[in-house]
This record gives structure tokens, C-alpha cells and sequence, in this order.
């Protein structure tokens, strides 16, 4: 794992997706800790990448978020397109 990224930060993340929480809750929550702003793009797309170990074009979806700047999905879109992949990854 990447030395810049938080460990707990990251087993954190995993723990709430085997509770079974969304990836808009995931989102929030990482926004919320590390005081994302809307050029924290790159920083969020790492976590979700080294927490669920998708492949980085599917990571990249998370900056998408319209909270991050030139952004264009609604984070409920965000929800619809990442979830499956996180799902896949947890069967």
C-alpha cells in the first residue's frame, strides 16, 4: 500500500462495505475525515482504489462526483455505477 494513504483509514472503508453500507455513505464519510474539496479529486480515487482493489479505470468513476470540480454525476449516479463493482469484488 501506498505510504501516503491511511491504513485505518483504508480497513476502515472495507469494514463499512462488508456492514454492507453504500458507496455515497463510503464517499461522505472519506469526504468528512481527510476534509475533501472539490480538487481532492485524485486523493479519493486512490482510497477507493486501494480499498477495494478495482481497476483504476473503474476507481477513476468516483471522480466523477459533481462535488469534485468539472465533476458531472450526482453522487446517487456515483452510487449506481461503482456499487456493482464493489459488490462483484465482496462475492
Amino acid at each position: 500500500m501506498d505510504s501516503e494513504l491511511n491504513a485505518e483509514l483504508i480497513a476502515e472503508m472495507k469494514e463499512m462495505l462488508s456492514e454492507g453500507k453504500s458507496v455515497s455513505v463510503i464517499l461522505l464519510f472519506l469526504k468528512d475525515t481527510l476534509s475533501l474539496t472539490e480538487h481532492s479529486r485524485l486523493l479519493a480515487i486512490r482510497y477507493f482504489y486501494e480499498a477495494f482493489s478495482i481497476e483504476l479505470r473503474d476507481a477513476k468513476m468516483i471522480g466523477s462526483w459533481d462535488f469534485f470540480d468539472g465533476g458531472n454525476w450526482d453522487i446517487l449516479e456515483v452510487e449506481e455505477q461503482v456499487f456493482p463493482l464493489l459488490d462483484q469484488k465482496e462475492n
